[in-house]
């Protein structure tokens, strides 16, 4: 890390990620914040995105954005598992990961 930087920072934190449990309210909320009133992420989906991700929020939004962006695509009204499968296979850093 650059130095000067480092004896400037007085605080740090070290944040674990969201628990498979909040990644649902996480969804609504940030869906709230844009306008959405309804959920879009069908259950099975959130849970997928919680298994790839493991709750990092970056990683979250971005799987979130290509999904929605796939079913928009797709003119379907709410993503499902097989949407965020499509949706992962643009990230780079979820090339390793195995799903059946």
């Amino acid at each position: 890390m650059y130095e000067p930087l480092v004896q400037r920072v007085t605080t740090q934190h070290q944040f674990t990620g969201l628990t498979a449990g909040e990644i649902e309210p996480y969804l609504t909320h940030r869906l709230a914040v844009a306008g959405v009133a309804h959920p879009l992420f069908e259950p099975a989906a959130a849970e997928f995105i919680y298994q790839v991700t493991k709750g990092v929020f970056r990683k979250i939004d971005l799987l979130c954005v290509q999904s929605l962006q796939r079913a928009a695509e797709e003119k379907i009204k709410t993503v499902d598992q097989p949407t965020v499968e499509q949706a992962l296979k643009q990230n780079f850093w979820a090339l390793n990961f195995k799903y059946y």
